[in-house]
């Protein structure tokens, strides 16, 4: 019983542990609005019901470096579906 008990504990301590790190990120698929007042940046998602809001002169200040990372990611994905498209090709 008592070991019963330790191991649903144990799931208990894994599952809290999990929703913390949850808790941390936020993922967005895919915005439905976008709109700039008052110096920010709003982010909408999830259907209109959540938002990203973006202080402007950050985002200016971080731009060149998503710009960065998005075009390498994009790169990688489009090197990806071109590699795809070749093996598929080769099969002919």
């Amino acid at each position: 019983m008592n070991n019963t008990i330790q191991e649903l504990q144990a799931k208990i301590n894994n599952l809290e542990a999990q929703l913390q790190e949850a808790k941390a990120f936020t993922y967005v698929d895919a915005t439905d609005t976008l709109h700039a007042q008052d110096g920010e940046i709003h982010l909408g998602y999830n259907n209109g019901e959540s938002f990203v809001v973006w202080d402007v002169q950050s985002l200016f200040e971080d731009l060149p470096t998503i710009i960065q990372l998005v075009r390498e990611q994009q790169e990688k994905a489009t090197q990806k579906n071109l590699s795809a498209i070749d093996n598929e090709l080769n099969k002919l």
